[in-house]
């Protein structure tokens, strides 16, 4: 499912992207790999993403 898209584009195609934006902007990680894993990702691949993004917010366009 969704194979080959972004993160921002799976998220864009299953119209979650606020809810995964507000998720982050709370650092509420099990609610972000709750979503991405509505994207079709595996819950490996989201926690190590969100893992990812939370640990530098602002690499990932968060927070500016």
């Amino acid at each position: 499912m969704r194979h080959g898209l972004t993160l921002n584009e799976r998220l864009r195609v299953s119209g979650l992207v606020e809810k995964f934006d507000a998720a982050i902007a709370a650092s509420d990680q099990a609610e972000a790999v709750k979503l991405l894993i509505k994207t079709g990702l595996r819950k490996p691949e989201a926690e190590d993403k969100v893992n990812n993004i939370l640990a530098d917010p602002k690499a990932y366009g968060y927070g500016q």
